[in-house]
């Protein structure tokens, strides 16, 4: 049995071998940095609930992920409806069915929106500074 010389590789092969390891490499720490990890805590905006409460997210940051909390911790934010997107209108009324206010304009919190998706907007809810408890049917 006659042993087979390898192949020859060629300059030219070799150099796309290293363009090619150089890109795969790249990409992937870029990834590691760039895209969010999955076991980071944090909930996507598209599976919170009416009722959950969450940390502010930070300066600067978009909000398709927050933290979040047991309402009776101190927290940023508590979500109160999901409406049709773009109908923040909706959001005043849901929030006085939330809270048992007579009216949103006297009661001196904030109303958020967080978009899930091209069909829902989430409302919530926040004061000047974080607080702790629902706010669901307490004014």
């Amino acid at each position: 049995m006659a042993l087979r010389e390898a192949p020859e590789v060629t300059v030219r092969q070799r150099h796309a071998v290293l363009i090619v390891g150089s890109i795969v490499a790249t990409a992937l720490i870029v990834a590691m940095f760039l895209l969010p990890d999955p076991d980071d805590g944090l909930t996507p905006v598209g599976e919170l609930q009416v009722g959950e409460c969450f940390l502010y997210p930070g300066d600067g940051v978009s909000a398709d992920r927050v933290e979040t909390t047991p309402c009776t911790q101190i927290h940023f934010a508590e979500v109160y409806a999901a409406t049709a997107a773009g109908d923040t209108d909706a959001c005043v009324g849901l929030f006085e069915s939330f809270t048992g206010a007579d009216n949103y304009w006297e009661t001196g919190y904030i109303i958020g929106f967080l978009d899930v998706d091209e069909s829902t907007l989430l409302c919530y809810l926040y004061a000047a500074e974080d607080f702790a408890g629902s706010l669901a049917n307490s004014l």
